[in-house]
């Protein structure tokens, strides 16, 4: 099947997830479902025309998931470079989370991904409104990292509130709160730096990340 006749695009290495991947989307009511193994595959059915959305597993051969996302935000594929992109995810290392953030993932979502998981995030992003992307240049200078031998999962510690500080929680009313802490990883790796703005972008990729169990569920902000 190529991109001119599916609506979303689900690039994974492992032939069962696809299939699941397929039955799932189908059973939202999406129309025809593309399926490529890989990244370069991806690449090729991009040229020929552009689904709604595209969902990508990370650690994959040939060309991993944040090689194709990087090649989608550069407009190195025949897709828009703002096409959107869900990571389906197993892995807990924070290099992998905050380059997906670097090259403005849409969301991700954690692997085995079922209804409860998916059919919210990918009608999120359906509905808009787009990511407002950098620079090319930016994006070109973000370092795809070796995702072959990345971790499991870790529990994400309690946070620290300093005086004068507190926290939100990751909810609408989140948004355009100062932080007043960098937005960390589990293992300390930062995320988002001290003293910007939450915006919904941030919010809803740190949404997921919650759910995942990546980083906690609120944010320290100026009291």
């Amino acid at each position: 099947m190529s991109a001119a006749q599916c609506d979303i695009l689900v690039v994974d290495d492992q032939a069962p997830v696809r299939q699941m991947m397929r039955l799932m989307l189908t059973q939202f009511g999406m129309g025809e479902v593309g399926l490529a193994h890989d990244g370069v595959e991806a690449v090729a059915m991009l040229a020929e025309a552009v689904p709604r959305a595209l969902i990508a597993d990370i650690n994959m051969p040939n060309m991993n998931g944040l090689e194709l996302l990087k090649r989608v935000r550069c407009g190195d594929t025949g897709a828009p470079r703002d096409l959107p992109v869900l990571m389906l995810t197993g892995h807990g290392e924070s290099v992998v989370v905050s380059t997906a953030i670097a090259l403005d993932v849409d969301g991700f979502v954690l692997k085995p991904a079922g209804p409860s998981n998916m059919k919210p995030r990918l009608e999120r992003v359906l509905a808009g409104p787009r990511t407002a992307l950098k620079d090319v240049a930016i994006y070109r200078a973000v370092a795809v990292p070796d995702v072959s031998s990345a971790g499991a999962r870790f529990p994400v510690e309690s946070l620290t509130v300093p005086p004068g500080m507190r926290v939100v929680p990751l909810e609408v009313s989140a948004v355009d709160k100062v932080l007043a802490v960098p937005v960390t990883a589990k293992d300390g790796w930062p995320l988002y730096p001290a003293g910007v703005a939450v915006t919904m972008d941030m919010l809803v990729r740190l949404s997921d990340l919650a759910e995942i169990g990546l980083v906690h569920p609120g944010l320290i902000v100026r009291a």
